[in-house]
């Protein structure tokens, strides 16, 4: 394996699990998923992020990328339907997961940067004054929801200033465990 395999492989991996963390729910009740069919799921998805990550070298608009996870969501249901909650891989823990990989291959300056930033509980807090509704992305599977989300994003950085989604985020998402310490 070469560092730069390696490197994706981690970056994959962290994305994962921050997605599935506290995805709520990735897995339907009375299944194995702790053993082979978890590995299985995680390998596809590794494969699905790296496959699709390999186009945003150059920048990509945003209802491509939307259709991207979209298009990864479907893709993970397809082949694992059996064993997921409600049969249905979730348009959150996509976006998540993906939206993190290219944050991370950016900031390593291997991608271009990603059209939109990884939405969880802290950027959604942080854009509630711009939405109608409570959207949590651990229940995430509309792409209405989704769009919805976008459009608080930029409504947010209108009015700070910020040029994209993506820088917006970079400076303002802090880990829970730093948001109360000395260490900002």
């Amino acid at each position: 394996m070469t560092k730069s395999e390696f490197m994706k492989d981690q970056i994959a991996s962290l994305s994962i699990q921050a997605s599935f963390a506290r995805g709520g729910g990735i897995y339907a009740q009375n299944t194995d998923a702790e053993n082979k069919i978890n590995d299985q799921i995680r390998s596809t998805f590794k494969e699905l992020l790296a496959q699709r990550a390999a186009t945003y070298v150059d920048a990509v608009d945003s209802d491509t990328h939307i259709r991207t996870i979209e298009e990864i969501a479907d893709k993970m249901t397809a082949e694992f339907k059996h064993c997921l909650f409600r049969g249905r891989f979730r348009i959150g823990t996509s976006q998540k997961a993906f939206n993190l990989y290219l944050k991370y291959m950016w900031c390593l300056d291997r991608a271009a940067q990603p059209p939109h930033c990884p939405f969880d509980g802290i950027i959604i807090q942080k854009l509630s004054a711009h939405l109608d509704r409570k959207i949590l992305w651990t229940r995430l599977d509309s792409p209405d929801d989704y769009r919805a989300l976008v459009d608080a994003g930029l409504k947010e950085i209108r009015q700070t200033g910020h040029k994209s989604l993506s820088e917006w985020e970079l400076e303002v998402w802090r880990p829970p465990a730093l948001v109360d310490s000395n260490f900002k």
